[in-house]
């Protein structure tokens, strides 16, 4: 709450003056959690702590052990889900304001996360792995332009931002960014070829259209076909040998153009 208001001292301190403003909740980071005792809870702590020693640790999320059973893994959810919800009810103060003040009529708003969590999912418990958990992530842009909603159903990346936020605010946009600027596929011209890569301490992964790739350090590969896998519950790497190889070639000539690039 500190933090809210410290925002909103900001924003009644700002005029007719263009601004930039970046808030970043911090009730999904802590360990353990906080949640204040008087808001409604989905889950309270002491029930879970009693239900699940000694898997859970002072109702924090990382679990010690038995991290792939169903009740372990739903209370995961159900703790995680707490928080964003709580995250929600801040984000509601400020756009109380900013609707208040009649500035969501000349205002720009993003809402995104930079990852998510495995919360058990692919015996993953936390992040910093190439799973939908981590790197699918909510990417929203509130425009007083817009009328109506606009979805982009091909993958994009949060390199797409920064190019789109220039293009918005009237910015040329740089020759040589990673991003392009999603205007693009506002205006219909969608590409559903582009590979979107990402690594990680662990592993790096390739997406390409409706499939997806994951290399680990081990060099173990798997492939998925989000469409009808967005779980990513079953490898199909073995069973389409070809594919895998054309998306770790495509991978491996990315990750050399990027090397070349950092060398000039």
């Amino acid at each position: 709450r500190q933090t809210i208001d410290l925002l909103l001292d900001n924003l009644k301190s700002i005029k007719k003056t263009p601004y930039f403003l970046l808030y970043r909740p911090e009730v999904l980071h802590p360990m353990p959690y906080y949640y204040p005792d008087h808001l409604d809870r989905i889950q309270d702590p002491r029930r879970i702590i009693n239900q699940h020693k000694p898997e859970l640790s002072r109702f924090n999320i990382r679990v010690n052990h038995s991290i792939s059973k169903p009740e372990i893994r739903l209370t995961l959810h159900e703790i995680y889900a707490q928080q964003v919800r709580m995250a929600d009810q801040e984000l509601n103060v400020i756009f109380k304001y900013l609707k208040a003040n009649n500035q969501l009529a000349n205002t720009i708003v993003v809402l995104y996360a930079n990852h998510g969590s495995g919360l058990g999912d692919n015996g993953v418990e936390k992040l910093a792995v190439s799973y939908q958990s981590s790197i699918h992530v909510p990417l929203l842009i509130l425009h007083p332009a817009v009328k109506h909603k606009i979805q982009i159903k091909t993958p994009v990346t949060l390199l797409d931002l920064m190019p789109t936020l220039m293009e918005l605010t009237g910015h040329p946009v740089p020759a040589q960014v990673d991003g392009i600027s999603l205007l693009l596929d506002f205006n219909k011209t969608q590409d559903t070829t582009r590979p979107i890569v990402g690594r990680n301490d662990f592993d790096e992964y390739i997406r390409l259209g409706d499939y997806k790739l994951i290399r680990n350090q081990g060099n173990r590969v798997e492939l998925y076909l989000l469409t009808t896998d967005p779980g990513e519950i079953k490898d199909i790497a073995d069973n389409d040998p070809e594919r895998t190889r054309k998306m770790l070639g495509i991978l491996d000539s990315i990750k050399l153009d990027i090397l070349k690039n950092h060398l000039h």
